[in-house]
């Protein structure tokens, strides 16, 4: 049997209270849980019905937003130079843009906080990491981590951009600036 709709409705309020508890605090030791209960319209008592923490809270909110922009899935650097690879770019990034676009809210309120930010970096290190894994290479290939780690990082900052309302270009803009990224040759 599934989640009461009333649970499910509590647990989604909590959530986007944190995101605008966030994004009025812009640092996660400024949230508290009385000020995500104000916004959520709930009392602390169904806060910790749902969440142990402040920190399991921003753990849960942090891992399915970002965990929808698969850097892991963007193709390997040797795969730019045919079309096939850039094909295979240009869908991995639409997904990317897609999601981005339709919870742009939510990404704006994680980028702008202090410990969004830190934990996107940590997330763009560790897509790195993944990305060697995938491509099985060694971890002394120092022209492969500077151009994933520049690949990444580059994707990251643009839509981290966008999302923060720093770059202000339409969808349609973003999703061909990001596609432009195998373009750019690194030297």
């Amino acid at each position: 049997m599934g989640l009461d709709r009333r649970v499910i409705k509590s647990e989604e309020a909590i959530k986007e209270a944190f995101l605008l508890t966030l994004a009025e605090k812009q640092d996660i030791n400024k949230v508290t849980i009385s000020r995500v209960s104000q916004n959520a319209n709930v009392n602390r008592a169904t806060f910790y019905r749902h969440f142990k923490s402040i920190s399991a809270l921003r753990e849960l909110v942090f891992s399915e937003y970002i965990g929808h922009i698969r850097m892991d899935k963007i193709p390997a650097v040797p795969a730019m130079d045919d079309e096939a690879g850039r094909r295979k770019f240009a869908t991995e990034i639409e997904k990317i843009v897609t999601y981005v676009a339709s919870h742009k809210r939510a990404y704006s309120y994680l980028v702008r906080s202090n410990d969004g930010r830190s934990l996107i970096y940590d997330y763009a290190h560790d897509c790195i990491d993944v990305r060697m894994q995938i491509d099985n290479l060694p971890g002394d290939d120092k022209r492969y981590i500077s151009e994933m780690t520049y690949r990444i990082h580059g994707i990251i900052g643009i839509w981290q951009d966008w999302a923060s309302g720093m770059l202000d270009i339409t969808e349609q803009d973003l999703f061909r600036k990001l596609c432009q990224m195998p373009e750019i040759a690194f030297k």
